[in-house]
């Protein structure tokens, strides 16, 4: 699971946490809440600790 809060005024970096996510196979469970199967737990993992 991967949560996260982007205010409104960094509508372009929400976009691109939101692309990203989509494009590692991550689905979306409630707004800010994205979910992947559990094989997909490193990419995810390297992918966020970019920091954003």
């Amino acid at each position: 699971m991967v949560a996260f809060s982007v205010p409104e005024s960094e509508r372009e970096k929400r976009h691109q946490i939101r692309s990203l996510l989509t494009r590692l196979g991550l689905g979306t469970v409630a707004p800010g809440l994205w979910t992947s199967p559990a094989h997909l737990e490193t990419v995810v993992t390297a992918a966020t600790s970019l920091g954003w």
